[in-house]
């Protein structure tokens, strides 16, 4: 099963920006998310058309269970 992280986050100009994260480890802890978003704001690591961000929004793990249909 794919596991996808999704962090949103908002922006100095007031929105809201997401930043996901493919094929995360099973291992991985909600202080493990909060530390890597803490970290994100912090550092001002990304900045989106000169804009930073100022806040986290929230963080989910998303299960992706694929099946392929079979049409012939």
């Amino acid at each position: 099963m794919k596991r996808i992280l999704e962090m949103k986050f908002i922006k100095e100009d007031g929105k809201t920006t997401t930043i996901s994260f493919d094929n995360i480890k099973d291992n991985v802890t909600d202080t493990d998310i909060k530390n890597l978003m803490d970290f994100i704001v912090t550092k001002n690591i990304f900045t989106f058309k000169g804009v930073g961000i100022s806040e986290k929004k929230e963080a989910k793990i998303i299960n992706v269970d694929t099946h392929n249909v079979y049409i012939d």
